[in-house]
């Protein structure tokens, strides 16, 4: 599928010339009376030629819903199969950082909950040999360590979840990082107090806000050697401006590294914009949740639609 993706941008060029008319037909219609209410082969029909339309637009996330119900329904079999330039890239990104990556290959995780991308963490380890835990999701690991967290955000229905992933790590012989000190808060707020301490002290009525300078400098020599290297998730509350030292500190240390850097999440692509780091990194994805399916492992119902496609039609 690799080869006939980089190979079909002819049959994406005639397909772009689809009228718009079809786009918005097939919206309104759905948006009135609901995607289950329409006949389904007509709306299979109409569908298929706006998620043409919109997926070469780069609306990935948004036509989700309409591409699943085309895939699962005759379209595929009528009409033509092609990935629009932003997914066809995603694609073939995806492809060289999870199925043939030039190694040692980093996986570079935060955000706020395990729960909210424990599937990717687990296909992760599969994978990497290097897994880097940052944002509120590390707090989790640490209290997993045995530290207490104060009052920081923590997923406690998962610790044993995370004790079995770092015992994973270690049978597997994949570098597993946490943070070695934090920026604390005594609340989430720009006037806050604060202040950087070891993972060991932190107060108990404090929050856990951003990593800290000493796990900046372990992260980054971490990454050093790494060739390619995966990205989701900021190492804090980066949005306000106490707690954003550390995200920025990583975006530069990633964009200066020789690496195929592939990110992914909308928090993460807006911290490197704000960094003014954007066009240093090899792939920003915009796939939204969909970034995320594809770290789990998952096969996404517009994908599996060009994967038939392309086994039926091999030279196309």
């Amino acid at each position: 599928m690799i080869e006939w993706l980089s190979q079909q941008n002819h049959i994406l060029q005639a397909l772009l010339g689809t009228l718009f008319t079809w786009f918005v037909t097939a919206l309104g219609a759905s948006l009135v009376f609901g995607f289950k209410t329409i006949n389904r082969r007509v709306l299979d029909v109409m569908l298929g030629f706006a998620a043409g339309v919109m997926i070469a637009a780069s609306f990935w996330s948004l036509l989700a819903p309409a591409i699943e119900m085309a895939s699962e329904g005759p379209l595929p079999n009528w009409l033509p199969a092609v990935a629009g330039f932003l997914l066809r890239d995603e694609i073939l990104y995806f492809h060289k950082s999870m199925e043939d990556p030039a190694r040692p290959l980093a996986a570079l995780i935060g955000g706020a909950k395990v729960s909210s991308k424990l599937g990717a963490l687990v296909n992760l380890l599969k994978n990497v040999d290097k897994m880097i835990i940052g944002g509120a999701m590390a707090n989790t690991f640490l209290k997993a360590k045995g530290y207490d967290v104060g009052q920081s955000l923590v997923d406690d229905k998962l610790i044993k979840t995370a004790e079995n992933m770092m015992a994973e790590a270690r049978k597997r012989g994949v570098k597993f990082y946490l943070p070695v000190d934090v920026v604390v808060a005594d609340r989430l707020d720009r006037r806050a107090q604060t202040k950087i301490t070891p993972v060991q002290e932190v107060p108990p009525e404090w929050i856990i806000a951003d990593i800290g300078p000493a796990t900046v400098t372990l992260f980054g020599e971490a990454l050093q050697n790494a060739q390619t290297i995966i990205w989701n998730g900021p190492m804090g509350a980066f949005e306000l401006d106490p707690f954003s030292r550390g995200t920025m500190a990583m975006v530069h240390k990633v964009a200066d590294l020789y690496a195929l850097t592939i990110v992914g999440g909308g928090d993460t692509d807006v911290a490197l914009h704000k960094a003014g780091e954007f066009q240093k990194f090899s792939y920003v994805s915009t796939g939204g949740g969909a970034f995320i399916e594809f770290l789990e492992g998952k096969k996404l119902p517009g994908v599996k639609a060009l994967e038939d496609w392309a086994k039926r039609h091999p030279n196309a």
